[in-house]
């Protein structure tokens, strides 16, 4: 081969180092090709590069979607795309029940509005009835019933359910079409027993209810297969798995920034408090939405490094002791705004540095107020020199924050205001 090396000018190195990469196989790819195949398969063919970054994610593993994009095209995998529709549009409304919603689709929480719909469903040769009752607020499904029959006792059943499943909250308000069953008597009496007022779209505009749609939309084009079902019982107990288990537990939601519903819904309550109190917060001004800082403090679980023993079982991680010289310890990351007021807090394991979890704390702030959906970014974001990864700056840039972070020859002075003395405030007066 020193022939045709010098012909090209290339060193013999290199072809050489090329033949032997051809050879060797790649072990990190081969266990990604896995990992995509098998969420492909569990969603049936519908999960496309977005969703298998968000459930990659969700695995604490961060890969980007135009490498999740290009091994998709390598392994074949064509996630479902929903076909096109003409709806018809009308002018004649219901005079007795009003769009009260009015496409506010926007809620600061959990039951405040709630959706309701029915869709058709082919299984047995025949078509079965399908209504479901969703939380506006996460998309999050409550209620569902399944008959041959498309009446009111459909709708009062999902109703119930979703009644029941949420404690039985005050203050509601039930947006549906105009469909027969919504409006019957029977279904009134049963909303004006829960003491839920009650809204209708305008006959003929699907968008007033649209999230409803979406859902039904999610279901068909994912899930349901393209001949329906054999028996009305292996359609019953497929539909439950999915809109109970898969939709609002594990698959991700664009809506919710990645996260499924019921993962977006425990975000809802911040570490110092409920959503009232930072709601209050945000209304009197004592909240700045502008300036966020971020920074993290280790705290020793032993009193001595020798407490723990220098060898031992690993702990398990939702414990987040990990150690650390010795003895166990745990690292609390927290974001601040400038007032000083906590945001969001998590634990880690051991001393990880500050930079690990920054992107995954910064994901899970929820700062919320009326109207609108809950505060997720500041203007600026204020940390140390820890945090001076350039894949901060990106994400940051992603969301169209500043960051305001020292270069690294510039000593730290840490003050009243600095993000570390405020977490050690905080704990010391906890403790």
């Amino acid at each position: 081969m020193e022939l045709p090396c010098e012909v090209f000018e290339i060193p013999r190195s290199c072809y050489y180092d090329h033949c032997l990469r051809r050879r060797s196989t790649n072990s990190e790819l081969v266990r990604l090709r896995g990992r995509f195949n098998e969420l492909f398969t569990q969603s049936r063919s519908a999960a496309g590069s977005r969703s298998i970054v968000s459930l990659m994610q969700e695995d604490s593993e961060q890969i980007g979607r135009f490498k999740v994009r290009g091994l998709m095209r390598e392994l074949g995998l064509i996630s479902k795309q929903p076909g096109s529709h003409d709806y018809k549009k009308a002018t004649v409304e219901r005079p007795d029940i009003p769009n009260i919603l009015n496409r506010e689709f926007d809620v600061t929480a959990p039951n405040q509005v709630w959706c309701g719909d029915i869709t058709y469903i082919w299984a047995q040769g025949k078509w079965h009835y399908l209504a479901v009752v969703m939380d506006l607020y996460a998309r999050r499904v409550l209620g569902w019933a399944f008959s041959k029959k498309s009446d009111t006792d459909l709708v009062i059943k999902a109703l119930d359910m979703a009644y029941e499943q949420r404690g039985k909250p005050q203050g509601l308000l039930f947006h549906s079409d105009q469909g027969a069953q919504y409006g019957s008597r029977q279904f009134r009496k049963r909303l004006w027993r829960y003491r839920v007022r009650q809204s209708m779209s305008r006959r003929g505009n699907c968008y007033d209810n649209s999230p409803m749609a979406r859902v039904f939309r999610s279901l068909k084009t994912e899930w349901i297969p393209a001949v329906g079902y054999m028996t009305a019982q292996e359609a019953q107990g497929d539909i439950s798995h999915y809109l109970m288990h898969r939709y609002n537990r594990v698959r991700p939601h664009q809506f919710n920034d990645g996260l499924a519903p019921a993962q977006y819904e425990k975000t809802l309550t911040s570490c110092s408090g409920s959503v009232d109190h930072y709601i209050r917060l945000n209304q009197q001004g004592l909240i700045d939405l502008n300036t966020w800082m971020i920074d993290s403090t280790a705290v020793r679980a032993t009193r001595a490094s020798s407490g723990a023993g220098k060898r031992g079982p690993e702990e398990p991680l939702d414990h987040a002791l990990g150690r650390s010289r010795g003895g166990l310890t745990t690292r609390i990351h927290m974001v601040y705004d400038a007032n000083g007021v906590p945001l969001r807090f998590m634990f880690s394991p051991g001393q990880a540095s500050d930079i690990a979890h920054a992107q995954s704390l910064l994901d899970l702030v929820r700062v919320p107020g009326k109207p609108g959906r809950p505060r997720k970014r500041s203007r600026w974001l204020l940390a140390d020199k820890g945090y001076g990864a350039e894949h901060l700056r990106y994400y940051c840039d992603r969301y169209r924050m500043q960051p305001v972070i020292p270069p690294r020859a510039m000593p730290r002075k840490p003050g009243l205001a600095c993000p570390d003395s405020l977490i050690v405030q905080s704990i010391g007066s906890a403790t």
